[in-house]
Parts: structure tokens; C-alpha cells; sequence
């Protein structure tokens, strides 16, 4: 577990281990490649 705060994008959660890759992927479109995505951090013991 680590120390500092940790998230992953798509609001993905994992259970003793990270998520899947398909559980947090984001989709960038053919246009100019940006993304804006919210990630809720957790911390720890928090």
C-alpha cells in the first residue's frame, strides 16, 4: 500500500492490486489528442 495519495482515472477502483487496464483506460479521440479527466485521490488510513 502506498504512503502517499493514489487515484485512477474513470473513477476505477481495485481490490487488493491496482485496477485493469479496461477499467481505467481513457479514450482519445482523433482530434488534437487532449484529455481532461477529474482523478479522486485517496489517501491512506485517510
Amino acid at each position: 500500500m502506498p504512503i502517499e495519495g493514489f487515484g485512477f482515472s474513470n473513477g476505477a477502483t481495485g481490490f487488493m492490486g491496482p485496477p485493469g487496464f479496461d477499467e481505467a483506460a481513457v479514450t482519445v479521440g482523433p482530434k488534437d489528442g487532449r484529455v481532461t479527466a477529474a482523478v479522486r485521490i485517496a489517501y491512506p488510513g485517510g
